[in-house]
């Protein structure tokens, strides 16, 4: 993932309260999908509701979306011109187009503009815990994260642009309206022109939507059972916590039963940086 690309990533995640974008932004997921997130990739390692887990998820549907939380950066200018007026100098609108020039006055400034944006939730989340403890622990892949996606960011289409330095430029014009606006461009139905892109790291405009932003849940130990578990394996107090449920002793998990000893609880700033990876690593 690109640093520009990490600074989209980590605004959406801040302004929507913890959804991340799949990455290639596109790339469908589902609710109930069981996947490990690292370096820069979401792995998927099955769903709950396939017939070897099968695990019944009941699904909420919020539409009351605030797209302005999600929209773009502070780093944008929008600039709209109508059909049949004069375009600014050094514009590349055509005079007989309705047209849109966006300027970015940052390195990784972005717009995204989503159109028809719902969200999907389980709803039944706590019997699904319970359950997905239970039986993804006879399933557990060693030495992997578990997360397990507990909501969808759902749009009917999207447009996306990102800047690549101080001065990055996209104009866009259509055929048919009298005038267009940033929404418009997520419209699959227009037939838009791209009249100029300029140093821009990433750009979409009119593509087709669907289930691409999500949010997770990772399977971790309860702190008791974490400490004492380090206790009797001295040698895994290095190992990050999110792995430590692969360690757990079979004859622990008959004693105390997995719901006594695991939680799913919501993906945290780390799990981010672990997606998105370092600066370094790029």
């Amino acid at each position: 993932m690109a640093r520009f690309e990490r600074k989209f990533v980590k605004q959406i995640y801040k302004n929507s309260g913890g959804f991340l974008p799949s990455w290639p932004l596109g790339k469908q997921v589902k609710l109930g999908d069981v996947i490990d997130l690292k370096y820069r990739r979401m792995i998927y390692l099955g769903t709950l509701t396939d017939p070897a887990i099968d695990i019944s998820i009941t699904v909420d549907t919020d539409s009351t979306v605030d797209n302005t939380k999600w929209q773009s950066s502070k780093s944008v200018n929008v600039v709209a011109k109508a059909k049949g007026e004069i375009p600014a100098d050094g514009s590349n609108l055509p005079i007989n187009k309705a047209g849109i020039t966006i300027n970015f006055s940052k390195q990784g400034g972005f717009l995204f503009q989503p159109g028809g944006m719902r969200i999907d939730r389980i709803k039944n989340l706590v019997t699904v815990r319970k359950e997905a403890k239970e039986r993804l622990f006879r399933e557990l892949f060693n030495l992997r994260k578990v997360y397990i996606i507990t909501e969808v960011g759902i749009v009917d289409s999207y447009a996306l642009t990102i800047s690549q330095s101080k001065n990055s430029k996209l104009e866009v014009a259509a055929e048919g309206k009298p005038t267009i606006s940033t929404k418009d461009l997520a419209d699959v139905s227009l037939n838009l022109e791209i009249k100029t892109e300029s140093a821009l790291d990433f750009n979409v405009i009119g593509s087709e939507g669907g289930e691409i932003f999500f949010k997770v849940e990772k399977l971790v130990l309860k702190q008791n059972q974490k400490e004492e578990l380090i206790q009797r394996k001295p040698q895994l107090k290095d190992i990050p916590e999110d792995y430590l449920p692969s360690f757990l002793e079979p004859e622990i998990v008959a004693d105390k039963g997995i719901d006594n000893l695991c939680d799913f609880i919501p993906s945290s700033l780390d799990d981010l940086e672990e997606f998105i990876g370092d600066e370094d690593d790029i």
